[in-house]
């Protein structure tokens, strides 16, 4: 059986990219889409006692974290699906803004 949970995540270019506005806020609905899940998954990654994480987000748009212990399979599958779940939705409505690609490895933690 396959373990599909998060390892390692990176995100490139969801700043400020992607459909455009129609009001006078800066960014974009996919965007502010990305980030808010990003920002929820890595928050929770952080602060669980469930794994121990870390990461960095280096500039606007590019974000890494990686999972370097796993206390707690479940609790980190159910984050797994929640990301997924809401990255595939947002992939679904701006399949010209957002793709997002799995890369599975045999590397254990």
């Amino acid at each position: 059986m396959v373990d599909e949970t998060i390892r390692r995540l990176d995100s490139v270019g969801h700043a400020l990219q992607g459909a455009p506005r129609t009001d006078t806020a800066v960014g974009s609905i996919p965007c502010a889409a990305v980030s808010s899940l990003l920002r929820a998954a890595v928050s929770s990654l952080a602060e669980s006692p469930g794994v121990d994480a870390v990461g960095a987000a280096s500039q606007p748009g590019a974000l890494g974290v990686e999972v370097t212990a796993v206390h707690d399979k479940r609790w980190l599958r159910g984050v797994t699906d929640f990301l997924l779940s809401g990255l595939r939705g947002i992939e679904s409505d701006f399949p010209e803004y957002l793709e997002v690609k799995i890369i599975h490895s045999d590397r254990r933690v």
